[in-house]
């Protein structure tokens, strides 16, 4: 059993302040437990401690509730939150945060009874305003290779300071430009989870590549 290192991922509050301050969220998608287990503990080595588990996987809950059980320390959370079924399940497994490409009131308003911190998507400006409005804890603006830094940046100007993840395509490359502009958290999962390692069952590289994002922050942040 790892160490605790914060007090409780049993309220949003800490939840959220815990994703902000780790800014790295690996986001794995369709990837059986079998292989999950040794990537949870490459990534972890890697200085990586939330993980996002997309319900469209059949195993989702299984990971969910598998990573609860021996990581203590590590928030781990469900991503592609379409439909209230899933958002039941996924928080019925132990999930401390819901992040979805849309933004749906009966989710936001089921997290927020579950005291569960809900991540919606948003693309537009009326999208964000709309969101925002409504008291999310955090919003998800998708895909960030399409809208690049400079549209996060903008959106500052009529919003003024927004809690916001950014996910699809966020590189090595570009997330300082994305810190830069104010970016709270980021969902990063291709990038990370190199599909010839996993098959060749190299997780040395997936370690690599998040000791690399998270250097990165901590450069940033200092």
């Amino acid at each position: 059993m790892h160490k605790m290192i914060i007090t409780s991922f049993n309220d949003s509050k800490n939840v959220k302040r815990f994703i902000k301050e780790s800014k790295i969220i690996l986001v794995a998608r369709n990837l059986g437990l079998n292989h999950m287990k040794n990537i949870i503990e490459a990534v972890y080595r890697g200085g990586i401690r939330v993980i996002e588990i997309t319900m469209d996987n059949t195993e989702a809950s299984l990971i969910i509730k598998t990573i609860n059980e021996s990581f203590c320390d590590i928030l781990v959370g469900a991503g592609t939150v379409l439909e209230m079924g899933k958002a039941l399940e996924a928080i019925g497994a132990g999930a401390k945060f819901l992040v979805s490409p849309i933004f749906d009131k009966k989710i936001v308003d089921l997290a927020k009874l579950k005291n569960i911190t809900v991540i919606p998507g948003a693309m537009t400006p009326t999208e964000v305003y709309f969101a925002n409005k409504y008291g999310v804890d955090m919003i998800k603006i998708f895909p960030a290779r399409i809208l690049t830094s400079k549209y996060i940046k903008d959106l500052t100007g009529p919003f003024g300071m927004l809690d916001i993840m950014v996910t699809g395509g966020i590189t090595t490359e570009n997330i300082l430009d994305f810190l830069n502009a104010g970016v709270s958290a980021f969902g990063i999962g291709k990038d990370i989870l190199d599909e010839n390692a996993i098959k060749k069952g190299d997780y040395n590289i997936i370690e690599e590549k998040a000791k690399h994002y998270v250097n990165l922050v901590k450069k940033f942040n200092s």
